[in-house]
């Protein structure tokens, strides 16, 4: 019977959860192009976010894991902010989530990620020897 409980559980808190995010994907579809701007993102922007939402991807912290750069960069909000408003309108996400998901060094992020300048910049301040700014 627990098993079963357990399950209706998880069904209830997906369902909600969907609720919640459709809501706000119905919100983000209205936004004007003035308040686009305001969070960043362009006009063009509109539709991909009122599908996906704009919820930081688990991919961005897999990726920041994957680089050892978690830890760095949630310690600096800005630069967190920056990552997750072009990481939440990437379409490139299946590429991104089959790198992160390996192990060891890796640097394939710079074929596909719209964040390897940024991320470049960050390893190379966490690389040890090197002042940060």
């Amino acid at each position: 019977m627990t098993e079963k409980t357990s399950w209706l559980t998880r069904c209830r808190a997906w369902h909600r959860a969907y609720l919640r995010r459709r809501s706000a994907c119905g919100e983000i579809a209205q936004f004007d192009d003035r308040q686009l701007d305001d969070l960043g993102f362009i006009p063009g922007d509109r539709v991909f976010l009122a599908r996906n939402g704009v919820a930081p991807s688990a991919e961005l912290r897999g990726m920041l894991a994957r680089l050892g750069l978690l830890r760095q960069v949630l310690g600096r909000q800005a630069r967190l902010v920056e990552l997750e408003r072009v990481c939440v309108t990437c379409r490139t996400r299946g590429i991104c989530r089959r790198g992160v998901t390996g192990s060891g060094p890796w640097n394939g992020y710079r074929a596909f990620c719209p964040n390897w300048a940024l991320l470049d910049e960050l390893v190379a301040d966490h690389t040890p020897g090197r002042a940060t700014g």
